[in-house]
């Protein structure tokens, strides 16, 4: 869907408009973290991160194609797409490659598969259904943090936090951060005590 198209569709669809502009500064957020970490030396891989449900492939696909998915979508394997971003107008040297982790305990380590070849890191948490699994997100982003990869090559991650247009559903960007650094404090403490 081109960018003129688009806003025909929040103009006369069904969008709100603080929604429609939601999911284009979020889009253009993550486009701009791609751009940065697109000029490191290697790689160009951008891995999607979080815990199931929080809107991962719904973002894969709206990067990728530039509009959203209607529904929910549930992955239940990763999925790897080298794509130019939807609405780059630029030519690019070379493509990007997303790779979208579901959080499923059985397969969510799988993006240590990639991480080679990893410029950038999208956490991606549901900001309507944080407070429930606070602590299963931040063992999850623990992971991510404490990986000799990551840490060695010191990749970029940028915690997104979807639906947070949902109003008085959704909590604020600076409550997630707040209660996750909490959390990972208490992680980081009780892996200490056992040590």
């Amino acid at each position: 869907m081109r960018t003129d198209e688009f806003i025909k569709e929040i103009l006369l669809g069904g969008f709100h408009t603080f929604h429609a502009v939601f999911l284009i500064l979020l889009a253009l957020g993550i486009a701009l973290f791609v751009s940065v970490i697109r000029s490191r030396p290697k790689g160009s891989t951008v891995l999607l991160l979080g815990p199931s449900g929080a809107g991962k492939t719904t973002l894969l696909h709206r990067l990728q194609h530039g509009g959203t998915l209607n529904g929910t979508v549930t992955s239940m394997e990763p999925r790897e797409v080298a794509t130019g971003l939807a609405g780059d107008t630029e030519v690019m040297a070379r493509p990007v490659t997303l790779v979208d982790v579901p959080g499923h305990l059985r397969v969510r380590d799988a993006w240590t598969g990639w991480v080679k070849d990893t410029q950038g890191i999208v956490f991606v948490v549901d900001a309507t259904d944080f407070l429930p699994h606070k602590t299963s997100i931040a063992e999850q982003l623990y992971d991510v943090l404490a990986h000799p990869v990551i840490q060695q090559n010191r990749i970029p991650i940028l915690l997104a936090c979807n639906k947070i247009d949902m109003g008085l559903k959704a909590h604020s960007v600076d409550f997630i951060r707040k209660r996750l650094e909490k959390e990972l404090d208490q992680v980081c403490g009780g892996l200490n005590g056992r040590a």
